[in-house]
């Protein structure tokens, strides 16, 4: 009798998933360089361009982008995918970055505000990106399990592997941990202490 070999097929939502916690942990560390904020009254002008360094090429430029160039057009040509937001939710997340960073340019010269205005926009992000992770794992996973078959789950992945390899380069993943660890060792792990820590911003003006 012969023996059955039996082959692993990869999750392209196992890909994302991985990114996804990578991802919390540096919003853990933005919440870090807040509670510093609020301690100090002074933003660590060096952290957060590594945090925002981050957020733009990984969290946006790489993970955001297989999503929208890779996974949800894929869903979208074998079944009605509805989006649930996700899309305009990466474009809010990507004005909130932009925020953040003329904050931290506005901090540079002495913009005695530019902290508060940093700490605001930041724990924005946080509360933002959070539910939006929250409701991929909640029901992405399932829609790529339902929609594809195990041979079309292997191409998604490799599709994944393809673009990142492409458009940012090689272990990617692994360069993007680096800096989180990096962050980690100095502000610490796990979520802000901060009580206050969620906050609203929705009323006042976008900055673009």
């Amino acid at each position: 009798m012969g023996t059955e070999t039996q082959t692993t097929v990869l999750s392209p939502y196992a890909v994302l998933a991985r990114e996804h916690r990578l991802i919390e942990r540096a919003l853990n560390v933005l919440g870090r360089i807040c509670d510093e904020i609020r301690r100090t009254k002074k933003l660590d002008a060096s952290a957060a361009t590594q945090v925002i360094h981050f957020l733009r090429d990984f969290a946006d430029g790489t993970h955001h982008l297989k999503e929208e160039r890779v996974l949800f057009p894929a869903i979208d040509a074998k079944a009605f995918f509805p989006g649930c937001g996700l899309i305009s939710e990466h474009e809010l997340g990507r004005k909130r970055v932009r925020s953040m960073a003329e904050a931290v340019e506005r901090s540079s010269r002495g913009d005695a505000e530019a902290a508060k205005v940093f700490m605001r926009y930041a724990r924005s992000y946080i509360n933002l990106l959070r539910a939006h992770i929250a409701k991929e794992d909640e029901c992405l996973a399932n829609v790529v399990a339902a929609t594809f078959s195990g041979d079309e789950r292997e191409r998604l992945t490799q599709a994944l592997e393809e673009m990142e390899r492409r458009e940012i380069g090689e272990r990617a993943f692994e360069r993007f941990a680096a800096i989180v660890e990096v962050l980690e060792a100095r502000f610490g792990g796990g979520s802000s202490t901060d009580p206050n820590a969620e906050v609203s911003i929705q009323s006042r003006p976008e900055t673009n």
